[in-house]
């Protein structure tokens, strides 16, 4: 049995791990799967490799995953499934901790895992993460659904500048893919605000099942090496921390 990319691949570079408390760090928990297939995709249609080039790669779904990939690792990106980067349809995204601790003081544990994972964003808003029902409101002009689709993905592109700058500027591409794709209206307006980076493609839906399928298939035919994973972290710390 192989697995390809899966969500906890850890090719974060050192600085992405740190966080401003000591002995806590940063883990990635991502769209492995589909943000490298799509990168993949995208190389492949300007006759490069996926590890020629620096890449900015959005999963826009019911979760959100923006994320810098250099020369084929994924070196930074927000954790999707703990809270972090834009809101999404289930998810509440980034907040200030100090909004937790007043505004949100009496929200025990199990609301704020909800909140993180299936009744944040949309959910909370609008008590539906359908986002064709939501987004029928948007195009019938209904001032509150708009704001905060438009809001969503005004966070997408924070993140897409963001992840712009782990690659210092060195962007070939920035790729767009997952469900949410299927919205002309979301790729418009982060092209509005992002393509002075670099040249977007969009690749709507997710390629998971084929991603699966064909990287087997590249070890079955010799093309690829398997790796045997060995049950502990890739990154158990740092030599010299104290």
């Amino acid at each position: 049995m192989f697995t390809v990319d899966p969500t906890v691949v850890d090719e974060y570079c050192d600085l992405a791990r740190i966080t401003g408390v000591k002995g806590v760090y940063r883990h990635p928990a991502s769209h492995v799967l589909n943000t490298k297939e799509a990168a993949r995709r995208y190389a492949a249609s300007i006759g490069k490799k996926y590890e020629d080039l620096n890449l900015v790669v959005c999963h826009i779904d019911g979760g959100i995953t923006i994320s810098a990939h250099a020369h084929g690792r994924m070196i930074d990106g927000n954790n999707g499934g703990g809270g972090e980067g834009p809101f999404t349809p289930t998810r509440m995204g980034s907040m200030p901790i100090t909004t937790l601790t007043t505004d949100m003081k009496d929200v025990t544990n199990e609301q704020l895992r909800v909140l993180c994972s299936a009744g944040g964003g949309f959910s909370s808003w609008f008590n539906t993460s359908d986002s064709d029902a939501i987004h029928k409101k948007v195009e019938a002009d209904d001032p509150q659904y708009t704001r905060i689709w438009q809001a969503m993905v005004y966070q997408i592109t924070k993140w897409i500048g963001a992840m712009s700058v782990v690659l210092k500027g060195s962007v070939d591409g920035i790729v767009l893919t997952g469900g949410l794709m299927r919205f002309d209206d979301i790729a418009e307006q982060i092209k509005e605000s992002c393509s002075w980076i670099a040249p977007i493609a969009v690749y709507p839906g997710e390629f998971e099942q084929e991603a699966m399928a064909f990287n087997a298939l590249k070890v079955l035919r010799g093309e690829l090496k398997a790796k045997t994973y060995l049950g502990h972290p890739v990154w158990q710390g740092f030599n010299d921390q104290k």
